[in-house]
């Protein structure tokens, strides 16, 4: 049962991806990965959020917490697209872009997953704490 749960989430998490890469590719006038970037950044806080929230205190079961968590989230962010573009821009001499594209990815990645992080944690302190 867990596997039609990861699938679902898989399916929906990439149609997603597929519909912020069409949002984004008629404004992109210059030769650089938005949508992959949106993506991986807000997947990046939205996997931390979630993974660090505890979920059995909201009565989610296991199947829809990895329907979120792997299925949806595993689909619509992407590292494999990611080493592409940048093997892409490689080929392309554009070597300004893959410094600025992989160090935003890297720092921003890193930079969201934490602010994910201490968001989950802010909304589970009871009240008084601080």
């Amino acid at each position: 049962m867990a596997y039609i749960y990861v699938g679902l989430g898989g399916i929906l998490g990439s149609i997603s991806r597929y519909m912020i890469s069409l949002l984004i590719i008629p404004v992109n006038q210059i030769p650089f990965p938005w949508d992959t970037l949106i993506v991986n950044l807000l997947g990046c806080y939205l996997l931390s959020f979630l993974a660090s929230l505890q979920l059995n205190r909201l009565k989610i079961s296991a199947h829809l917490r990895s329907a979120i968590l792997i299925g949806f989230i595993g689909s619509f962010t992407t590292f494999s697209t990611f080493s592409v573009e940048i093997m892409h821009l490689l080929n392309s001499s554009q070597y300004i872009t893959v410094v600025i594209y992989s160090a935003v990815s890297l720092a921003g990645g890193l930079i969201l997953a934490g602010l994910g992080l201490l968001t989950a944690q802010k909304i589970q302190k009871t009240p008084g704490e601080e």
